[in-house]
C-alpha cells in the first residue's frame, strides 16, 4: 500500500462529518471484535453511539459509500432480503471493514 493510499484511510478523522464517520467505524470495529464481519446499514444505524439525533438513512448511505471510497470499508450487494423484483433492482449493500480500515481503527484505538 502506498503512502497516498494509506493516508486516505484516515480522512474520516478530519473530514467535515468526522463524528458521523467515527461513529460508523466504531460500530464496525466493535462488530469485528464480536466476529460479526458484515453489517447492513440498518444495523449500523441501530448500534452506533450518535452525537445527538441519528442521521437520516440517506445520510448514512452516503457516509458508508464515502468510507468505502476511502478504503475503510468494503461493500457487496445484499441479496438476502430480496422479496420482490423492485427489491432486486434497488441497491442494497452489506459492509465490512477492509484490511486497511481495520488497521486504521486499531491505530486510532491505540492513539486514544
Amino acid at each position: 500500500m502506498s503512502t497516498a493510499e494509506a493516508s486516505t484511510l484516515f480522512r474520516h478523522v478530519t473530514a467535515d462529518k468526522a463524528a458521523l464517520y467515527r461513529a460508523i467505524m466504531d460500530v464496525f470495529a466493535a462488530a469485528k471484535r464480536q466476529y460479526r464481519l458484515q453489517l447492513r446499514p440498518d444495523e449500523v444505524l441501530a448500534e452506533a453511539s450518535w452525537d445527538g439525533a441519528p442521521p437520516a438513512r440517506e445520510e448514512l448511505a452516503m457516509a458508508l459509500a464515502q468510507l468505502t471510497e476511502w478504503g475503510n470499508l468494503e461493500s457487496q450487494p445484499d441479496m438476502a432480503r430480496v422479496a420482490t423484483l423492485n427489491d432486486y433492482y434497488r441497491a442494497r449493500f452489506l459492509y465490512r471493514l477492509s484490511r486497511g480500515g481495520e488497521a486504521a481503527a486499531a491505530g486510532l484505538a491505540a492513539f486514544e
